[in-house]
Order: structure tokens, then sequence, then C-alpha cells
């Protein structure tokens, strides 16, 4: 997940600067509150989050990153004037809906599938961000716009045109002084963010948009699955797992053939999910793509011991035309489900490349944070 350049907020505050919260309910006092004061003290706002609602990563990540724009929302609005302070208002507005996104609770089934929830909680922390950088001081802009170029690098490729602009309006804000300087530092800082949370936000949504493929066609297969295991309950007959007078559960045909294969099969792609599995990077995404990977394994493994079995029945595979024992016919199950590797293998790839594709802490130099989309 990818890290804003944001400075941590300074250790001195002046006593007139109180945090600035985003609570809805005016301060228990009748003393209106000055143009662009906090409404309620920290501690106050703090004793009315649900922060124990948040039990994903990402939505501590996205919670200690509101804190932090807070802290500087509120240093941009002790120095404020009046006109000011009202465009900063959006900012508050921002992060509330970012902070309210981020305690929703993610295993709601809409939430979950859609990401909604994620979604709009980094879309308006994001933004936040962006909007802040009016507002950063003119002594700290030079360090801010160099970490944002290093971290444009690691979101956007080489030949991108919009990371090519930012990086030659970098090297010529380092000639320039005073404030056509100024200026220039502003706009980096300002377009790297825009833009390296525009290119780690649409790698997210195709992210997300494969893990809900993975787990559609998952879905698809255990209906087949549990289809094909109902007719062959019903209709022994049209699913011969028997060779000979040799069968899956006994010396003759059962309606618990095709189940016990199908188990068998599931099995054998557990295991195999098992061992592809851990070939995959760890990784701290929104979206358990892994699991995914993992669970569409064992539907396929079941399907790949039935069909496998009728193929070789049907004396379709060389070489292979009856089977002796029942501990044959159920070791070739387990077989043909770990066997199904062999196809969903090109998928665990697509799913590594994917993951691969997201900023990843380890892609930044030291001292310029985390890059990961999750950082705001």
């Amino acid at each position: 997940m990818s890290t804003d350049i944001a400075q941590a907020p300074s250790a001195t505050k002046s006593p007139s600067a109180p945090h600035q919260p985003s609570v809805t309910q005016p301060p228990p006092t009748s003393t209106p509150a000055p143009a662009g004061a906090a409404s309620a003290t920290r501690p106050q706002r703090e004793a009315k989050r649900r922060v124990g609602s948040a039990t994903a990563y990402w939505q501590h990540l996205v919670l200690s990153r509101v804190a932090y724009a807070e802290d500087e929302l509120a240093d941009a609005l002790a120095v404020a004037d009046g006109p000011t302070a009202a465009k900063l208002q959006r900012v508050r507005h921002l992060l509330d809906v970012a902070y309210r996104a981020a305690t929703t609770a993610p295993w709601r089934p809409r939430v979950w599938l859609t990401g909604s929830a994620a979604n709009q909680a980094f879309t308006a922390l994001h933004a936040a961000r962006v909007l802040l950088v009016a507002y950063v001081p003119e002594s700290a802009l030079d360090g801010r716009a160099r970490s944002a170029v290093v971290q444009l690098k690691g979101a956007m490729p080489a030949g991108d045109a919009c990371r090519r602009a930012v990086e030659d309006e970098y090297r010529l804000s380092q000639t320039a002084a005073g404030s056509v300087g100024v200026a220039r530092r502003r706009w980096v800082l300002r377009a790297a963010l825009e833009w390296r949370y525009a290119a780690v936000d649409a790698q997210y949504a195709r992210l997300r948009s494969f893990r809900n493929v993975l787990y559609a066609t998952s879905a698809m297969l255990w209906v087949l699955a549990g289809a094909l295991a109902a007719m062959g309950a019903h209709w022994p007959a049209s699913l011969p797992m028997c060779f000979g007078s040799v069968c899956p559960t006994g010396a003759t045909g059962s309606f618990r053939d095709a189940f016990v294969i199908e188990v068998l099969g599931a099995t054998g792609g557990m295991l195999a999910a098992v061992f592809a599995v851990r070939k995959l990077q760890g990784t701290i995404v929104p979206y358990d793509v892994p699991l995914a990977l993992a669970m569409l394994k064992v539907p396929l493994g079941a399907l790949s011991a039935l069909l496998g079995l009728l193929l070789i029945h049907g004396q379709i595979v060389p070489g292979l035309s009856n089977l002796d024992t029942s501990g044959q016919i159920l070791a070739y199950a387990v077989l043909l489900g770990v066997g199904q590797q062999a196809f969903t293998g090109m998928i665990d790839r697509r799913g590594q490349q994917l993951l691969e594709k997201i900023p990843s802490k380890g892609s930044q130099p030291a001292g310029t944070g985390d890059a990961q989309r999750g950082d705001g």
C-alpha cells in the first residue's frame, strides 16, 4: 500500500491550535467556536470513536493516517483566515468519510464483495491528503516533493508520460528560486500524490475484480459438482465408476460412488492448494487473493477426479482402460484431484503477477515511507 509523503506531526503545538476533530455534534458549551478552531478536543473525539470495530489491517492503517492528517489540518487551521478555514472544512469532511468507511464491518457480504468500504476510505483519505498540499509550509516542500517523486517511481512505469512530467518538473524546481521554486515544488508534490494514488487505485481495482471472478467461478464449480453427485446418486448408471467387477465402494455399483470420488478429488485439490499457496508472497492488501486461489482448487479437484475417471472408463486415455482394485480407483481420484494444478497453475501465476504490481514497502528506499495503497 502506498503512503503519502506527509511528515510526522510536530512534537510542539501552539496552545491556540487544538486538534481539528470531525465530530457531528457541537461541543458541550454555549460559546460558539471561533472560525478555524476545532469543535472538540482530541480526547473528546477519541472517546466517541468505535475503533474496536476495525479488525482488518487496512482499517487500522486508514485510522492512523486519518490521525496524521488531522494534525496537519489543525496546523493549517491555526494560521488560516476565515475564507481559508472554510475551504479546509472540505478536508475535514473527507477525513470524516474515511473514518466512517474504515469502521464499517468488512465482513458484511456486500461490503466484502465489492470492497466499497476500502475504496471509500482510501479515496476520501487520498483526496484529503492532496488538498492539504496547498497548506504545506514552504520549508517542508522540498523534502516532501522528493519523497513523493521516489514513491511515484514505485507505482508507475518508467516510460509513463505523467511520471516523466513530474520528474522533469522536479529537476527544474531544484534550480528555481523564490516564489517560482515554491510554486514548482508544490505542483510536483500535488501531481505526484494525485497520479500515484490514481495508479495504485487502478491496480487495486483489477486485483479486486480478479478476486471476485475467482470466488464466482468457485461457487459455480461447487454447484456443478453437487449436481453431478446428485445425478450419480439417483442414476448411478449415468456416471459409471466401476471397472468390470471393481467399483469404488464395493463389488457392485452404488449411489455413493460419485460422491466418494468427488470427496477424494476435493481432498487432492486441497493438497494442491496447500503447496501452491506456499509459493505466493504474503500480502497486506484488503483483498484475499491467495485464499480465493486456494478455494478454486477444491471444487475443481472434485470435478477433475470424477470426469478423469469417466475418461479412463471410456478408454479415452491411452494405456489406461481398467483399474484392478477399489484402492486403485480411489488413489486415481486423489491423483486426479491434485492434477488440476496443471490448469490452475496458470491462474496462480496471474494472481501473483497482480500482487507483484502492487507497490510494496520493500520497493522503496528507507526513509520514504510505505508505498502500499493503504498508507494514505
